[in-house]
């Protein structure tokens, strides 16, 4: 059982266990039994009572196969391949920029984080630059590429 305090098990990088996943509807489809979902709000948001911080920020991905060299380590800004552990097994993610949402924090209040599938410190940390890669990234005026006459008028 959730309690919103500094001593909360809440913390950012775990896991909603599948019970959660259900009530809050995102085990759909096909794919419901290879759906994840990462908490993603920061440890100190977390910890903050419902009347201050009423949402959690998670995002929802799926277990893939194998990961693409080319979402892994945060370089890609739109998608993140990650691993996580269960028990002795290691279990590859998949998330989506787009698929991050906010669920009331009462929603988590009768559960626990997923005691079996764990971020890696490491994974973590590559999560929390992808995250900020997201939102801290050069934009590029739609005339550069071109003849750059535009810019050295």
């Amino acid at each position: 059982m959730a309690i919103w305090d500094s001593s909360t098990k809440w913390r950012q990088g775990h896991l909603l266990p599948k019970q959660a996943l259900s009530e809050l509807g995102l085990l759909t489809g096909d794919n419901s039994e290879s759906t994840i979902a990462i908490v993603i709000s920061h440890d100190c948001d977390l910890s903050q009572a419902p009347d201050t911080e009423p949402m959690i920020e998670i995002i929802v991905g799926r277990k893939v196969g194998k990961v693409d060299g080319n979402y892994t380590f945060a370089k890609n800004t739109r998608r993140l391949h990650l691993e996580c552990s269960s028990g002795s097994t290691i279990i590859l993610i998949d998330i989506s920029a787009t698929a991050k949402m906010a669920i009331p924090k009462n929603s988590l209040l009768q559960h626990d984080p997923d005691s079996h599938v764990r971020l890696f410190y490491e994974e973590l940390v590559i999560l929390q630059r992808w995250l900020v890669a997201r939102y801290q990234r050069s934009a590029f005026a739609d005339g550069v590429g071109r003849s750059g006459q535009e810019l050295t008028e």
